[in-house]
Order: structure tokens, then C-alpha cells, then sequence
């Protein structure tokens, strides 16, 4: 692109980004995980969402009764808020566990939700938050 300039911190944090919505690759085979079982068992709606009138609901697919964490990072890495839950008590008949994040911690701008269960990362997703 003419013109254009090298900026090594955009590169970096473009970088990292990249890096934090990679795909998981098991350490034991070296090849990447199924991305389709992980897009489909974890969906956050409504994206875009405003907090200033609806609530983001969280839904994730996890068949063990057990201490779900689900993590908010905005986009320069940093967690912004943890929700803790329990599948169990969440579960619907539909298979999914659902929960709700109000967005009062965010600004205007993209987030990676991470779920986690038993220290192994079981779902992600992004979403977009738009403040008026």
C-alpha cells in the first residue's frame, strides 16, 4: 500500500489478537482441535449488544456437572470480568447451560468470551459491544 508505514505496536496487538482468537492445538497431536464442535457449543447473543437496554446471554454446551468459568477479555488481553457458574443448575432441556453478562465493565468494542471447565478451555466466541 503506498504510503502505508510500519507500526510495530499495531503489528504486535494485531499479533496478539490473532493469537488470543487462534484455535486451540492439542499439545499431543499438533493438529487443531475441531473448530466446529468449539463455534457450536459456546453462542453469545445479542451481538452487537447495548447494555444501556438488553443484557448479553451467554449458552455453552457441557455435559459434567461442574464449576464453569466463563472469562470477559477485551481486546488488549485484559479479563474484565469473570462470571462463575455451575452447568448443573444452568443446564436447560436443549443441552445448553446459559447465563448473562450486563456489560457494565465494557466500553465500545470487541470481546473475547472464554468458557472454561476443569482448567481446560471448553468454548469461545466473540461479540461486540456498542455503548450510545
Amino acid at each position: 500500500m503506498a504510503g502505508a508505514t510500519s507500526n510495530s505496536s499495531y503489528t504486535n496487538a494485531v499479533g496478539f489478537v490473532a493469537s488470543a482468537f487462534a484455535p486451540l492445538i492439542p499439545a499431543d497431536t499438533g493438529s487443531v482441535a475441531s473448530l466446529d464442535a468449539i463455534a457450536l457449543a459456546t453462542i453469545a447473543y445479542p451481538s452487537p449488544f447495548n447494555p444501556a437496554n438488553e443484557v448479553l446471554t451467554i449458552a455453552y454446551q457441557h455435559t459434567k456437572d461442574e464449576t464453569i468459568n466463563i472469562y470477559i477479555i477485551d481486546i488488549a488481553g485484559v479479563v474484565i470480568k469473570q462470571i462463575r457458574t455451575n452447568s448443573a443448575t444452568t443446564r436447560a432441556s436443549d443441552g445448553y447451560s446459559r447465563t448473562t453478562w450486563d456489560g457494565a465493565e465494557g466500553e465500545t468494542g470487541v470481546y473475547l468470551i472464554q468458557v472454561v471447565a476443569g482448567g481446560k478451555v471448553i468454548g469461545r466466541t466473540k461479540v461486540i459491544l456498542l455503548r450510545n
